[in-house]
């Protein structure tokens, strides 16, 4: 086994986006998200981070006010604004990254370990309770958060912070005894202690990363046993035993025998992103063949048509095959971003353009639709079907909000969301020797270095709600550029210079261009995207006999503001003509999408009257549809992706 010659990523600050469809939510990243986050962050009341290190750093007295994983929230924040400051090195965000990194430095302990809740409430009880404790996610935030600052800006602070954290986790959990046998709780260090191997060289990091996977699953009750051996304080979390068991933390079976998406989506995804990074840099094959059949089995079984994942409320997980009930979804915002980091990186293994698509469909539905479009409020739960009333009286519908918040005690997807929109250019361009790949349609300038030489690239394009995709190149060279052929896309016709190009490559999902280019070629892809109306495979109970529109990678959804109240009276047919409808006032400037159909009426019902003979009358109505990322922009009201089919499909 060896490192695997995979394909990288390239860094935010490589080029500016301006591009007509993400412009609202990355410019939204930088000028409101994160103000607003660094205001949630210095408020004691909705989070009390920046409270918490002070009195760690000895600044002020007091006690702990946040949850035990707190901390990550400052970390997050950090690895966003270091995105946003890579381009805007004079933005005030860099003093106030700059505050609180020293605040991060002076809280750290002198053997470099670094949580505010156990270095206040339970000094004496660091890495006694991995079953609950979340030590080791929020310590791989500071490593990820010091790794961006140190691209950013090229300053080491943070980053030496998370190097001093990280050599007390190798000399803690990379030894023989109790300690050596424990693997995190919560899963998610593993691909940022990768990060900080292929930032440092230093393979120790590596190493414990592998180790971590190694000993996952081999002793399910590890974690139960420390915490009988260890902890005799109450439980951090009262109900944990309510829904926490062995697969709830991908700890039932070792990780290379593991073949089904289990447990907590967040922790599941993060596993998976972590043992496809330590393949990549070794060449397990077995820790990879595992990531594929989990890969196709949560995106062939269990993940949600808008990339959401994870449909039980009761510990935010997965269910059974096929379980993807619309109204009492969970669909964690965090568990999206987790599914696009894991299917990034299966792309970085295999270049197969499948994994983008995937990425791309969590990314535009479910984590754009997770944040309002003044950047100010948030959903946690993405649900696909809404009826605000049963929300609030339906105990089994509570933690589905009509509206979005403007803060959560449990803030982590805000912030998840904040990073990924801020580093949105991860997902953009890839490297592989001289091959230059465009993994998502973005319009704006980018200089990416390949081999020896900088490659100067202009996309223009209205992408999603266009098909044409523009690519300038204003670099001259011989080298290979490889671009995505998203599978939604029945027939992708590809031009240069104006003509129609017959012999380049397709393959996995990606169309592959080498020639010697000359400054000012341009590759022009048309992509086959009408709108169109979509099924969901027969055993997914809940959308039996329904249908949903999509344009590429856009769902789409109805709202009560256009259509009405008991949007479950609606009908389509899915033989009906859509007319698609480019509204610039409306939400920013939108595609709208709209058909006839019919509404069931509720004439000859009285209040006395719940059921009757069958029986039914139906009006015709013209629905409009928004893209499901913009829903609840206009107040509160009724929503569905689902409606109900007034067709047949019986050939």
């Amino acid at each position: 086994m060896g490192k695997i010659d995979y394909i990288h990523t390239v860094q935010p600050g490589t080029g500016g986006i301006d591009d007509a469809f993400l412009n609202r939510y990355v410019l939204m990243s930088g000028e409101r998200m994160i103000p607003y986050q660094w205001s949630m962050l210095n408020n004691d009341e909705k989070s009390g981070i920046i409270h918490d290190f002070r009195v760690a750093a000895g600044e002020i007295e007091g006690e702990h006010i946040g949850m035990v994983f707190q901390d990550e929230g400052l970390f997050k924040w950090l690895e966003s604004a270091a995105y946003y400051v890579a381009d805007h090195p004079d933005s005030p965000v860099r003093a106030w990254a700059q505050r609180a990194i020293d605040l991060a430095e002076r809280a750290q302990q002198e053997d470099g370990y670094l949580l505010t809740w156990f270095q206040l409430k339970a000094p004496d009880k660091e890495f006694c309770n991995l079953l609950e404790s979340h030590e080791l996610v929020c310590m791989g935030n500071v490593l990820e958060a010091g790794i961006a600052w140190h691209h950013a800006t090229g300053e080491r602070q943070l980053l030496d912070v998370a190097i001093k954290l990280a050599d007390h986790l190798c000399e803690y959990f990379m030894q023989d005894g109790p300690a050596g046998d424990l693997v995190p709780g919560h899963p998610g260090i593993e691909f940022c202690l990768v990060k900080l191997y292929r930032e440092t060289g230093q393979e120790k990091y590596l190493k414990l990363a592998q180790h971590f996977l190694d000993r996952r699953g081999t002793d399910p009750e590890v974690l139960e046993k420390q915490h009988e051996r260890e902890w005799d304080r109450p439980p951090i979390f009262p109900t944990w035993n309510t829904f926490a068991d062995h697969t709830y933390m991908q700890i039932h079976a070792p990780v290379r025998q593991q073949t089904t998406a289990e447990g907590h989506a967040v922790r599941a995804s993060y596993l998976y992103a972590g043992m496809a990074d330590v393949y990549m840099e070794t060449g397990d094959r077995e820790l990879f063949a595992a990531c594929e059949t989990i890969w196709k089995n949560l995106t062939g079984k269990r993940m949600y048509i808008t990339g959401g994942v994870g449909s039980s409320e009761c510990g935010e997980r997965y269910t059974g095959d096929y379980d993807l009930p619309n109204d009492t979804v969970y669909a964690e915002s965090c568990a999206s971003v987790a599914l696009a980091l894991f299917s990034r990186r299966m792309f970085q293994c295999t270049g197969d353009g499948k994994y983008l698509d995937t990425a791309e469909r969590a990314i535009y539905n479910t984590v754009l639709g997770s944040v309002s479009l003044d950047g100010q409020s948030y959903f946690y739960v993405n649900p696909l079907e809404v009826w605000p009333d049963a929300c609030e009286k339906n105990p089994s519908k509570r933690h589905v909000r009509p509206v979005r918040q403007g803060w959560y005690q449990v803030a982590c997807c805000p912030q998840n969301t904040l990073r990924t929109l801020a580093g949105i250019r991860e997902y953009i361009y890839y490297t592989k020797g001289d091959t230059l790949y465009v993994g998502m349609y973005v319009g704006g300038d980018a200089q990416i270095s390949l081999q020896d030489r900088k490659i100067a690239l202009h996309v223009q394009t209205g992408y999603p709600f266009n098909s044409t995709v523009d690519i300038r190149t204003d670099s001259q060279g011989a080298y290979t550029l490889a671009l995505r052929d998203p599978g939604w896309s029945e027939e992708t016709d590809v031009f240069l210079n104006g003509s129609r190009v017959e012999d380049c490559v397709r393959e996995k999902g990606m169309i592959y261009i080498q020639r010697r280019w000359q400054k000012g070629d341009t590759v022009t892809l048309k992509l086959d995207m009408p709108a169109r109306f979509m099924v969901s495979h027969p055993r997914i109970r809940a959308n039996s006999g329904r249908v949903c529109l999509m344009k590429g990678p856009l769902v789409y959804c109805f709202e009560e503001a256009d259509n009405g109240t008991n949007l479950s009276s609606l009908r389509l047919n899915p033989d009906a003509a859509v007319a698609e409808v480019y509204e610039p006032d409306l939400l920013g400037g939108t595609l709208t999408l709209s058909v006839s159909g019919l509404r069931i009426m509720e004439e000859g019902w009285d209040e006395e009257t719940l059921y009757r003979p069958f029986r039914v009358k139906a009006r015709k109505q013209e629905l409009r549809a928004i893209p499901y990322c913009l829903w609840n922009n206009r107040g509160q009201g009724e929503m569905t992706v689902w409606i109900h089919s007034s067709g047949s499909e019986v050939s």
